[in-house]
């Protein structure tokens, strides 16, 4: 019996070597097929960029070269237009849409580019099968319309419907199984615990979403009207017409042509044997890099929900989270660097009040080495994740980023009912008058709930007075733009709580100021961490910490050198391990959007 165990185990240590040399092998050869992919065919003569959004965007560009199915990363889209917008050999620019994941936000922030690519000259084309086959396509028409002209596929529809929201509401099914939720909130705009304590939408949630939903209209209207030369009247008009035919879209002067998308296509092909068509993203990629002599900003990404951990980025899922360890330990570097400036880049919905405090403990000494933070906020940046944001030098937000918040709840869900319906018992014992105060299958004692309504006002408390402290507000009016609100962004920004309007074009403006750089400075963008403690983080995740804890061969180690893993990033790769997920104590209602979020 020892030998066949002995025999298991060995064929599980060599499946394990095996595996390791095989993703170091695949990651190697992608790193190798990155130089290559990198070092492209030269843009001709005359060129038209393109940019396909049938893949949707995507705020952080990916780790390692394989992207799965990611799309354009925001930034190499901004930058990739400002630049092109002054290079001779680039006529225009031609936008495929109607398909892709993307938020209101970040249309703005490319509509931005694309309208300042119009005002240096250059012509710009949209084009599209459909704006929303089967669902809603206002985001995506919103984006075309800051084009010259928008084509529509003549069998397309334009479902420009507006903005719509909803959030389910549990309390009755609840009822029927038994369980019953014991949650309390500061204060009552604060609408994530409705979803288990109430049948329907409460009074002052229903108005703070409607305010948020009325001002991306107001924004949307305003904006295609102007660069659509329309009457808003009439532009409004039409939203509560849709969905529309694609003729009934050109009648109404929405599009300019139906035609299919070889109409489209064939021009762009000046000389039959050469394709004069490159694409944004490899564009962006050849754009020449700021001698090692300018100055250096920090670039930091904090993306998805804030955990007490470290940040992951899954590229199978696509999913992400700001781990408090990622985020603290990337500005302790850029401090230590002497970096110019940092831009702090935000997509978080907020979540555990321990992590977004020890982010703006990190804020906090960035600012104190007379390093200025900007943050950047994209489609949301809400609860903990403005928490973040409050002690920041300067706040840059779209017109459309949710924003605000500023908000706690907590509690728990309780199943005791559930169980005994079931015919479960459960029962044990404590040491401490409060230690089951988690259990979820008793309430709360009298002691336990005083406690968590104590926690809870504490930790608003200090969630107003550091926007108070960091956004240099009086008390009282922190207050009124408190309790659990949201705000867009251009909201947000009548009301103290952000200092200016764009993306990543404003946040590099202010920076320079902010540094004491001239507008004209060439100056380099570092991301931190860097792609290879990104590149060391993810091959931990797939290799497995107590696997490689046990492993260690010297080969690998002349293998991690070679993919450009430092001593210390081989001994974090053998060790780091998954951890754990607290549930989230400052995170925003669940929310259905057509649209309008991600």
């Amino acid at each position: 019996m020892s030998v066949i165990r002995f025999l298991g185990k060995l064929v599980l240590w060599v499946c394990a070597v095996a595996g390791a040399f095989l993703i170091i092998a695949l990651i190697a050869g992608g790193l190798a097929m990155r130089h290559f992919v990198e070092s492209p065919k030269p843009i001709p003569a005359h060129a038209m960029l393109t940019l396909d959004l049938s893949k949707g965007v995507t705020e952080q560009p990916p780790a390692l070269p394989f992207s799965f199915g990611k799309g354009v990363a925001i930034r190499d889209i901004v930058r990739g237009l400002d630049t092109a917008s002054r290079d001779d050999r680039i006529d225009g620019l031609v936008v495929y849409a109607g398909r892709g994941e993307i938020n209101i936000a970040q249309v703005q922030e490319i509509r931005d580019a694309i309208l300042a690519f119009r005002r240096a000259g250059k012509r710009v084309e949209a084009f599209a099968e459909s704006f929303g086959e089967g669902g809603d396509g206002t985001l995506h028409y919103y984006l075309a319309s800051a084009a010259d002209k928008i084509t529509l596929q003549p069998s397309g529809d334009l479902r420009l419907t507006g903005f719509h929201l909803e959030t389910p509401f549990l309390k009755g099914i609840f009822d029927r199984l038994g369980i019953s939720a014991r949650m309390g909130q500061r204060k009552e705009f604060k609408g994530a615990v409705n979803t288990f304590t109430q049948s329907s939408m409460p009074d002052p949630q229903r108005q703070n979403m409607q305010q948020l939903a009325d001002s991306w209209l107001n924004e949307l209207v305003t904006d295609v009207a102007r660069d659509r030369k329309l009457d808003p009247k009439a532009v409004r008009a039409a939203i509560d017409r849709a969905p529309l035919t694609a003729v009934e879209g050109k009648s109404l002067g929405l599009v300019d042509d139906l035609a299919y998308r070889d109409a489209i296509d064939q021009p762009l092909r000046i000389d039959p044997d050469k394709d004069q068509t490159v694409t944004v993203a490899t564009y962006a990629k050849q754009i020449p890099v700021p001698s090692k002599d300018s100055p250096a900003i920090a670039t930091i990404y904090g993306t998805g929900p804030v955990i007490l951990a470290s940040s992951e980025d899954d590229p199978l899922s696509g999913s992400m989270t700001m781990g408090a360890d990622t985020v603290r330990d990337a500005i302790d570097d850029a401090i230590d660097d002497h970096v110019s400036a940092i831009i702090l880049r935000i997509d978080s919905p907020g979540g555990s009040y321990v992590a977004a405090d020890t982010i703006w403990r990190a804020v906090n000494r960035a600012r104190a080495a007379n390093i200025p933070v900007i943050v950047s906020m994209s489609g949301l940046a809400a609860s903990g994740g403005y928490f973040v944001a409050a002690p920041a030098t300067k706040i840059v937000a779209q017109p459309g980023t949710i924003t605000g918040s500023i908000g706690v709840f907590g509690g728990k869900v309780i199943i005791g009912g559930l169980l005994k319906n079931l015919s479960i018992g459960v029962d044990g014992i404590s040491a401490g008058n409060q230690a089951g105060i988690d259990s979820p299958t008793q309430d709360y004692s009298k002691g336990e709930w005083d406690n968590l309504q104590h926690s809870l006002d504490t930790i608003y408390a200090d969630f107003v007075g550091k926007v108070a402290s960091g956004r240099r507000l009086d008390p009282s009016k922190t207050e009124a733009v408190a309790q659990g609100q949201i705000w867009t962004g251009a909201d947000a920004k009548a009301r103290g709580l952000v200092d200016a309007l764009g993306g990543w074009s404003v946040a590099i403006e202010l920076a320079k100021q902010e540094a004491g750089l001239r507008p004209e400075t060439q100056v380099r963008l570092v991301a931190y961490p860097s792609e290879q403690q990104e590149t060391t983080k993810l091959l931990s995740r797939f290799l497995g910490g107590r696997l490689m804890s046990d492993l260690q061969p010297a080969v690998l180690q002349r293998w991690a050198t070679r993919l450009g893993l430092t001593s210390k990033g081989l001994t974090d790769l053998f060790t780091l391990g998954a951890s754990q997920q607290q549930l989230p104590e400052m995170m925003m209602p669940p929310l259905s959007a057509n649209g309008a979020l991600q």
